[in-house]
């Protein structure tokens, strides 16, 4: 999904906010189930959301992160969240990868 463009209301396209110092991403699910997380990263390339899945250890079990990112602007973020939002996918802002 891309973002918006936003014109200001003289027609020019708005201003964007400065690049985040460190880049954030967009947690889409986590899974203990490695297909319920292909179901997922495919539900979200089907709206136009590229995501990858990160496998993690946690208190001795495997878990399947579907994770978007990097971005390094918050309104792009925040357009996209709103956007998954709209689809039914509740997505978390996380700071680490």
């Amino acid at each position: 999904v891309k973002p918006a463009e936003v014109k200001s209301a003289d027609g020019g396209k708005a201003d964007r906010e400065p690049a985040l110092k460190q880049p954030i991403y967009l947690q889409a699910g986590s899974f203990q189930n490695v297909a319920e997380a292909d179901n997922q990263k495919a539900r979200l390339a089907m709206i136009g959301a590229e995501a990858r899945i990160q496998q993690v250890m946690l208190q001795d079990k495997v878990w399947y992160r579907v994770r978007l990112g990097p971005y390094q602007r918050m309104d792009d973020v925040n357009v996209l969240r709103a956007e998954l939002a709209r689809q039914g996918i509740e997505a978390k802002v996380v700071k680490k990868d």
